[in-house]
């Protein structure tokens, strides 16, 4: 039987939203372990974590950006089908 583009790309979302949760996981992950490296050199004159920072903030924003919009191109998706 052949799929309908809808139904592929509930299936597509599906797959992703199966995943987000272990990506989600794994950046909470890297976010305690770069906190714990910030820490122990935020003590240390000369050692700048300022652009260190910003990249985890914008890969966290991204994350979140991404997840949302996701979401949203599901909802347009089911009320397609």
């Amino acid at each position: 039987m052949m799929m309908l583009k809808t139904e592929c790309d509930n299936v597509s979302f599906q797959t992703f939203f199966s995943r987000t949760l272990y990506y989600k996981s794994m950046l909470e992950s890297k976010n305690k372990v770069f906190q714990s490296i910030v820490k122990s050199v935020d003590n240390n004159e000369g050692i700048d974590t300022g652009d260190f920072r910003l990249r985890m903030a914008q890969l966290n924003e991204r994350f979140i950006r991404v997840t949302q919009l996701a979401q949203q191109w599901e909802l347009v998706s089911l009320d397609q089908i």
